[in-house]
């Protein structure tokens, strides 16, 4: 029977790594480490360098031109060019045709096609400086499938997941601080063929056995589909920072520098995950107030 550790149970599906950034991510405070959600905390881990979506393709430009109408009626026939004397016939021509239709309207503007991101926008720097809230996170659920997919099972899908992120960081010219919370819940469907001898049941047991899982619970016969809710990962931590075109480099007080794409965005900064080839896997999205 295969044990927790040749599935891989407690290693390769740490979601901390696999969402909150490692590798390319900001790692500073990597909730893998147990200081999750705060600045640092890259929304995307390299993982098994999940693609992100491919680029969408451009809507058409303009709708395509109505047909236009007649440009004017036809001539009506003439009447006869004078009456029969004593019947007062009428004058020479007839009544003028009416005037054709005017052309249809052209068709309407083609929709933008999709960027291919299925989470983030793309680095584009800018000045962090100011006071920021969070307001949400997310994870390319491409990407992360991927990285599971590397691990034991191959044949692993993820269903769904979901990132709350509250709390909020805080730029001055050199300096940053933040405190924050995320909340992450997890569904993966595991095929009973990538698991076997293992049962269910044991997936789930192996899966509570994890520290950084809140509740687990996996139901199935043929694919066993795993909700879990990890524990809230939260974060204070405070130090210096440096910007180098779409990179923003965070050196907490005592610690390590870190360093991950971003963006400042109107009233918006996105503090990006990305994988090895710098396709965004991940974002942390904060509002100015």
């Amino acid at each position: 029977m295969k044990t927790v550790a040749s599935l891989s149970l407690v290693g390769w599906l740490l979601v901390s790594s696999a969402l909150l950034g490692c590798g390319d991510g900001h790692s500073s405070a990597d909730a893998g480490g147990g200081t999750g959600g705060g600045a640092g905390a890259s929304a995307g881990g390299r993982g098994g360098g999940g693609s992100g979506g491919a680029s969408g393709s451009g809507g058409s430009v303009a709708g395509t031109t109505g047909s236009g109408g007649s440009a004017a009626g036809a001539t009506g026939s003439g009447g006869s060019a004078a009456g029969t004397t004593g019947s007062g016939g009428s004058a020479g021509g007839g009544v003028a045709g009416a005037g054709g239709t005017a052309g249809g309207s052209g068709g309407t503007t083609g929709s933008a096609g999709s960027s291919g991101l299925a989470c983030g926008v793309q680095p584009c720097g800018g000045d962090p400086v100011g006071n920021w809230t969070f307001v949400s996170a997310c994870v390319d659920k491409s990407a992360l499938e991927a990285q599971l997919q590397a691990g034991a099972c191959p044949t692993v899908t993820v269903n769904s997941v979901s990132i709350g992120q509250s709390g909020t960081i805080t730029f001055t010219t050199t300096a940053y601080s933040v405190s924050a919370t995320r909340n992450t819940m997890l569904n993966i469907n595991y095929p009973m063929a990538c698991i076997a001898p293992n049962t269910c049941a044991d997936l789930e047991a192996a899966f509570a056995a994890n520290t950084a899982i809140q509740s687990a619970s996996c139901t199935g016969d043929t694919l066993c589909a795993c909700a879990l809710t990890y524990v809230p990962q939260t974060s204070s931590e405070q130090g210096t920072y440096t910007t180098a075109g779409n990179m923003l480099t965070l050196t907490p007080t005592g610690g390590s520098p870190s360093t991950g794409a971003f963006c400042v965005e109107g009233n918006n900064l996105h503090l990006l995950g990305t994988d090895s080839t710098g396709q965004v896997t991940g974002d942390q999205v904060a509002e100015r107030f």
